[in-house]
């Protein structure tokens, strides 16, 4: 399945989900450019700030990324397939000296799309769970094209953006872990802020083609 076509898809149905209306089909696409293609997930200050204040620090690790003052952590986009959207990357809560690690964060995308949004699974102490789910989507397309001076060949780019709410898994499971480790303030389907994928698709050719 084409990386946009397979995007939209999942936009589309999670729209719908939402009670939003469908989108339109994508052009076909090439190559995805992994360097540049990640998920943001844009934490609530006040969750934050509120979690800190019960002894709760957040940290990264791997190839994960922080940005304390924007309380962002990006996880770098490792494999796309029909299935899922693979991430590398270990999300850390720590207090006192208790550590837990959620690595390598997976989108689930299941046909058709549960009313619980995309659920997000990673690899846990207690083995690869249900961590998040990612809900009311936003999609955006852009496409551009470049010609090389040098080589004379044309890189025509495609950037699919995927905006979502994210919210604490419900697993009770899950929940119960949570909050028998660090404390109350982890609550089934707790709204914990927003997420951005963005995916890079590209291909070269000699002959400039239309968008």
């Amino acid at each position: 399945m084409k990386l946009s076509k397979k995007i939209i898809g999942l936009a589309a149905a999670t729209a719908l989900v939402a009670g939003a209306g469908a989108m339109a089909a994508a052009p076909a696409t090439a190559k995805i450019n992994y360097k540049k293609s990640a998920t943001i997930i844009s934490f609530k200050k006040d969750l934050i700030t509120a979690l800190e204040t019960q002894g709760i620090q957040v940290s990264v690790a791997g190839y994960a990324t922080w940005n304390s003052k924007k309380a962002q952590v990006r996880f770098p986009v490792t494999k796309v397939t029909d299935d899922a959207i693979s991430h590398s990357g270990t999300l850390i809560f720590t207090k006192g000296e208790t550590v837990i690690n959620i690595e390598n964060p997976t989108v689930v995308t299941p046909t058709p799309v549960p009313e619980t949004g995309l659920p997000v699974t990673a690899t846990t102490a207690l083995g690869v769970v249900p961590v998040m789910n990612l809900k009311h989507a936003k999609f955006k397309e852009n496409c551009s094209i470049n010609k090389n001076k040098k080589t004379k060949k044309f890189t025509k780019t495609i950037t699919t953006r995927l905006q979502t709410d994210v919210h604490l898994t419900s697993d009770p499971n899950v929940i119960g872990a949570l909050q028998a480790l660090l404390g109350p303030a982890f609550t089934a389907d707790l709204g914990l802020g927003q997420s951005r994928t963005t995916l890079i698709d590209q291909a070269t050719s000699k002959k400039k083609k239309k968008c």
